[in-house]
Protein backbone atom coordinates (compact mmCIF):
# COMPACT_ATOMS: atom_id res chain seq x y z
CA UNK A 1 0.00 0.00 0.00
CA UNK A 2 3.05 2.25 0.88
CA UNK A 3 4.16 2.08 -2.70
CA UNK A 4 0.78 2.36 -4.33
CA UNK A 5 0.86 5.71 -2.26
CA UNK A 6 4.47 6.56 -3.45
CA UNK A 7 3.88 5.49 -7.51
CA UNK A 8 0.54 8.48 -7.01
CA UNK A 9 2.55 11.04 -5.57
CA UNK A 10 5.63 10.56 -7.87
CA UNK A 11 3.31 10.50 -11.38
CA UNK A 12 1.27 13.11 -9.84
CA UNK A 13 4.43 15.06 -9.37
CA UNK A 14 5.67 14.29 -12.81
CA UNK A 15 2.86 15.69 -14.60
CA UNK A 16 2.82 18.48 -12.60
CA UNK A 17 6.57 19.71 -13.73
CA UNK A 18 6.84 18.08 -17.04
CA UNK A 19 3.37 17.52 -18.51
CA UNK A 20 1.88 13.81 -19.28
CA UNK A 21 2.95 14.10 -22.86
CA UNK A 22 6.51 13.98 -22.19
CA UNK A 23 6.51 10.36 -21.01
CA UNK A 24 5.15 7.27 -21.12
CA UNK A 25 3.88 6.19 -17.79
CA UNK A 26 4.73 3.31 -15.81
CA UNK A 27 3.09 3.55 -12.48
CA UNK A 28 -1.00 4.01 -14.01
CA UNK A 29 -1.49 0.32 -13.70
CA UNK A 30 0.24 0.23 -9.94
CA UNK A 31 -2.17 3.27 -9.27
CA UNK A 32 -5.00 1.31 -10.48
CA UNK A 33 -4.29 -1.85 -7.76
CA UNK A 34 -3.40 -3.91 -10.45
CA UNK A 35 -1.15 -6.64 -9.30
CA UNK A 36 2.64 -6.67 -10.34
CA UNK A 37 5.93 -6.07 -9.67
CA UNK A 38 6.09 -2.90 -8.19
CA UNK A 39 9.78 -3.26 -6.44
CA UNK A 40 11.11 -3.02 -10.03
CA UNK A 41 9.74 0.72 -10.31
CA UNK A 42 10.02 2.00 -6.74
CA UNK A 43 12.10 1.57 -3.92
CA UNK A 44 13.77 3.51 -1.21
CA UNK A 45 16.41 4.77 1.11
CA UNK A 46 18.28 1.99 3.51
CA UNK A 47 18.84 4.65 5.99
CA UNK A 48 16.59 7.57 7.49
CA UNK A 49 17.66 10.86 5.98
CA UNK A 50 18.62 13.99 8.34
CA UNK A 51 15.45 15.64 10.36
CA UNK A 52 14.77 19.06 8.22
CA UNK A 53 12.05 21.55 8.85
CA UNK A 54 9.94 20.69 5.68
CA UNK A 55 6.93 18.54 6.56
CA UNK A 56 7.76 16.84 2.64
CA UNK A 57 9.88 17.43 -0.21
CA UNK A 58 9.76 16.30 -3.90
CA UNK A 59 12.17 16.02 -7.00
CA UNK A 60 12.35 14.45 -10.33
CA UNK A 61 15.68 14.67 -12.62
CA UNK A 62 16.07 11.76 -15.34
CA UNK A 63 18.30 8.74 -15.57
CA UNK A 64 19.45 6.64 -18.44
CA UNK A 65 18.57 3.05 -18.30
CA UNK A 66 19.80 1.08 -21.15
CA UNK A 67 20.45 4.33 -23.49
CA UNK A 68 17.05 5.64 -22.92
CA UNK A 69 16.40 8.71 -20.62
CA UNK A 70 13.41 8.15 -18.04
CA UNK A 71 12.01 10.05 -15.60
CA UNK A 72 13.06 9.15 -12.05
CA UNK A 73 11.13 11.42 -9.00
CA UNK A 74 11.77 11.57 -5.21
CA UNK A 75 9.06 11.19 -2.30
CA UNK A 76 9.78 12.26 1.25
CA UNK A 77 7.11 12.53 3.12
CA UNK A 78 7.29 13.70 6.95
CA UNK A 79 10.74 14.84 6.30
CA UNK A 80 10.73 16.64 9.26
CA UNK A 81 10.25 13.65 11.29
CA UNK A 82 13.61 11.87 9.70
CA UNK A 83 11.90 9.51 7.30
CA UNK A 84 13.29 8.03 4.36
CA UNK A 85 13.25 8.93 0.49
CA UNK A 86 11.18 7.03 -1.81
CA UNK A 87 12.67 6.70 -5.50
CA UNK A 88 10.40 6.31 -8.37
CA UNK A 89 10.54 5.45 -11.58
CA UNK A 90 7.68 7.29 -13.75
CA UNK A 91 8.59 6.63 -16.95
CA UNK A 92 11.04 6.64 -19.90
CA UNK A 93 10.50 10.41 -21.75
CA UNK A 94 9.19 10.85 -25.59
Amino acid sequence: MVFRMIAKIAHSYAVAEIGIDRFEPLLTDYIRGKPGDIEYLIGGTEQPEPETTAPYSLSCWTEECRGIPHLVTSVRFLADKKARTYIAVVGPLK
